[in-house]
């Protein structure tokens, strides 16, 4: 049985993902039957028994250092990206498998100091928004021989400037990995503009290929993708019901097998992008990725 721990239970996600695991709602379901969550972590004593309660986990630990022996993996999932990195070294240090919810870091050097634990250890890690891996993204994906290679399109999500919880970074991740996964990693230039606390953000790939970006936030919309091919074009909402299953479902594969599902540079673009954004606003200009 592979043992999870879970950091940071102010996070919605850590009851989704421990009741998944630990519950009736998903603890038979033959994609993590294999693996457990036995512990979780954070610093508000109440949340962390609400979490255990509703998510039927064994364990509060008092301490980061008091839940490393007892897991094989752990699930990072602070709101605020700046928690990250503290937070999950200790573990990629001690030779435990890792995952990190969105975003993978605030600052590109913590992003880079997680990298290089996990290869100096021999472990494995990742970080991505569950979003990407639902079904009506992967259906994008998989439309490709009806719409041919994509050349143009959007996708919309929210994001918030002034999120408490690192502004941009927290939220905008869903709707650019949803862009990257559909259209592709690698995106060279962003150029982003402001209005109303909404922000439009034409992403560039060095072949051409462009995708407008767009994060609201007083404006009214929900997770939507449009894009348009040599062939043809297509467009739809995003349903991301069910997105927590999706995730988890990979990230218990790595754990099992070993097998990352990104590579470092794909860890790496949407935080790289999301600088880039804040960049542009400044500048008003396209900034690179």
């Amino acid at each position: 049985m592979i043992r999870i721990g879970i950091v940071g239970s102010d996070n919605s996600h850590a009851l989704a993902f421990s009741q998944l695991l630990n519950t009736d709602k998903g603890k038979n379901d033959p994609r993590w039957k294999d693996a457990t969550c036995v512990a979780i972590y954070g610093t508000d004593e109440a949340r962390n028994k609400e979490v255990a309660e509703k998510g039927n986990i064994p364990h509060i630990s008092p301490t980061l250092e008091d839940m490393i022996p007892r897991v094989d993996a752990v699930m990072t999932v602070w709101r605020h990206g700046d928690l990250h990195a503290s937070h999950t070294l200790p573990f990629l240090r001690a030779g435990k498998h890792a995952f990190v919810d969105k975003p993978f870091a605030i600052k590109l050097e913590d992003c880079q100091a997680m990298l290089d634990a996990a290869k100096e250890h021999s472990v494995q890690l990742t970080s991505f928004s569950t979003t990407r891996f639902v079904p009506d993204i992967l259906g994008l994906k998989a439309a490709v021989d009806t719409y041919g290679e994509p050349l143009l399109g959007q996708v919309s999500g929210p994001a918030d400037l002034e999120s408490e919880y690192g502004g941009v970074f927290f939220y905008a991740n869903h709707a650019i990995e949803m862009m990257l996964a559909t259209f592709g990693h690698g995106a060279e230039g962003i150029y982003a503009r402001e209005g109303h606390g909404n922000m439009n953000c034409v992403v560039r790939w060095p072949d051409g290929k462009m995708a407008n970006l767009n994060l609201t936030k007083s404006a009214k919309a929900t997770y939507s993708a449009t894009v348009h091919g040599t062939k043809g074009w297509v467009s739809k909402t995003i349903a991301i019901n069910g997105s927590y299953a999706y995730g988890l479902a990979v990230v218990a594969e790595m754990f099992r097998t070993g097998k990352r599902p990104l590579t470092d540079g794909q860890l790496l673009e949407p935080t790289r992008l999301m600088h880039a954004l804040l960049r542009s606003l400044k500048s008003g200009r396209e900034e690179r990725i």
